[in-house]
């Protein structure tokens, strides 16, 4: 029995789902995806069926490999693709772009039905829930909801057929259906939004305003002067507040220090700088063309030390007017 594909139409929902994925997928936190972070799936299931049958590692392998060069990582070529590191936009455009064209068509030819083979160890067209959990936390779900999942779709023999583990990857790589209970597969859907999805925004009083509070907020010791060290504080703050394993831990410090050496510290003609007074960060951004912060910073583990009301563009053009120009965004 073929199951019927939905059409995927990058909706809201289909974003937040592929976001959170993406998340899962990038278990070190590094904000990328690699080549090795799918492959890391195929050995966390040999581990597990180290006596697993050759043509069905074969095939988990291929299906693996296929993923990343004629997926997600069609952007560029196949030589570069082994050693290229995907971001989270990459990643979702690369896969919405993927649908529409020969992996809608191939989905469950060279993703699921390869998938359901592999874990198939007995050959009897049926996967039980130590197999099926196994694929799924390979893939970085969630186990509570792997076993209800499970206990949802199988028989009364306990067991799962090829047609609804179809469903459950077709309706989360394609479906946008809120109500949908294989929706949190991969963890609670991550909401938050893109620099581009705000629209243009005027750098007049109220920019100015947000700025200001931004630079007395950071300006934690009140001196006036922003250092290196100021961001490093709020990191460890933050950290300390959370009670943050060491992998979060660095991730948030990389955060801080990216934010000073790529967006703060730095002048029109591209000399660093060891200290920040406000007229820097607040006059000269705007008027004389700084690269300003691109993107909403979301770190690893929830974090938004950026207020979702306050984000800023990817400019570099020399603005004539600074109160009165819009910034426009060519992500």
């Amino acid at each position: 029995m073929t199951t019927d594909l939905p059409e995927v139409t990058g909706s809201p929902i289909w974003l937040r789902k592929m976001r959170t994925l993406f998340r899962r997928l990038d278990s070190c936190g590094h904000g990328y995806l690699m080549i090795d972070d799918l492959l890391d799936i195929g050995t966390t299931i040999f581990n597990i069926y180290p006596k697993m049958l050759s043509y069905k590692y074969d095939e988990l392998v291929k299906t693996l490999v296929y993923l990343w060069y004629q997926v997600l990582c069609t952007h560029v070529s196949r030589q570069l693709a082994t050693t290229m590191n995907i971001n989270e936009n990459t990643f979702i455009d690369n896969l919405l772009k993927a649908f529409h064209n020969d992996f809608y068509q191939y989905f469950n030819e060279k993703f699921i039905i390869p998938l359901f083979v592999a874990m198939d160890q007995d050959d009897d067209n049926y996967i039980t829930s130590t197999e099926f959990q196994t694929l799924m936390i390979a893939w970085k779900s969630i186990p509570k909801d792997c076993e209800l999942l499970f206990r949802y779709y199988s028989d009364k023999n306990n067991k799962l057929n090829k047609e609804n583990f179809q469903k459950i990857f077709i309706d989360y790589f394609m479906s946008d259906n809120i109500n949908s209970n294989i929706i949190k597969l991969w963890g609670p859907l991550i909401n938050y939004k893109r620099a581009e999805d705000y629209g243009p925004i005027d750098c007049g009083p109220v920019w100015e305003g947000k700025i200001r509070t931004m630079y007395r907020r950071l300006d934690i010791n009140e001196t006036m002067k922003l250092k290196c060290h100021d961001l490093l504080q709020i990191g460890q703050f933050l950290i300390q507040r959370a009670h943050l394993d060491r992998r979060r831990a660095d991730a948030v410090m990389r955060a801080m220090l990216n934010i000073w050496v790529k967006f703060l510290a730095i002048d029109k003609n591209g000399i660093r700088q060891e200290t920040l007074e406000p007229g820097f960060v607040l006059l000269r951004t705007h008027q004389q063309g700084v690269p300003l912060i691109s993107r909403e910073l979301v770190l690893p583990g929830g974090f938004y030390p950026v207020s979702p009301s306050f984000t800023v563009r990817d400019v570099t053009t020399e603005l004539s007017e600074p109160r009165s120009t819009s910034f426009r965004t060519e992500m």
